[in-house]
């Protein structure tokens, strides 16, 4: 297969020669046996498929409560970002972060550990997802 430019083709192979292909072929029975296998198969990948997915969207409920409750807070106070733990604050990100410009790819870990957040990480009115933190 070759692409250019955004287009895709495939090399024209001529009909006489798939007419020269020796296939195997097992009897109906068999055939039938070889479906029903990959059909238990098929259903097993879409049942892991599942789960994989409801975990993922457990994750992203746990870390968004995580995030913006705490852990253990019984009091909460009203912010602009809804209720949030009476002793948490909100911020802007320029009084706790150093911001910098023209940086095209983020530079090595500093030693304290702190990754480095791309302007191309921030959406308006969007929060930070943890693959964005780190490239």
């Amino acid at each position: 297969m070759r692409t250019w430019a955004g287009i895709t083709t495939t090399p024209i192979v001529k009909k006489s020669l798939f007419e020269k292909f020796s296939i195997l072929l097992p009897p109906p029975h068999e055939q039938r046996k070889i479906a029903e296998i990959l059909g238990i198969v098929d259903e097993g990948i879409e049942r892991v498929e599942q789960e994989i997915e409801h975990t993922e969207r457990l994750k992203k409920g746990l870390t968004q409560r995580l995030l913006i409750r705490g852990i253990g807070h019984k009091e909460f106070k009203d912010s602009p970002i809804g209720k949030i733990p009476k002793d948490w604050e909100v911020v802007k990100l320029g009084k706790i972060a150093e911001v910098k410009y023209g940086l095209s790819q983020p530079p090595k870990l500093k030693d304290d550990g702190v990754p480095m957040i791309r302007a191309t990480n921030i959406k308006k009115r969007q929060n930070f997802k943890e693959r964005n933190l780190y490239g």
